[in-house]
């Protein structure tokens, strides 16, 4: 570990969460991705619903 992170709790496993949809329309999800650009420290937000 590179820094002293004081007084903070250890990550737990989560697991996911199981979604049924009973509906059309019912269980959404989004991803957000940066994808590279034409000059170097440029990116874009590809924003996925």
């Amino acid at each position: 570990m590179l820094a002293k992170r004081g007084r903070v709790k250890e990550r737990t496993n989560q697991s996911a969460p199981e979604l049924i949809a009973s509906t059309p329309n019912d269980i959404w999800s989004t991803d957000i991705t940066y994808l590279p650009g034409p000059i170097l420290g440029l990116f874009f937000y590809l924003y996925v619903v």
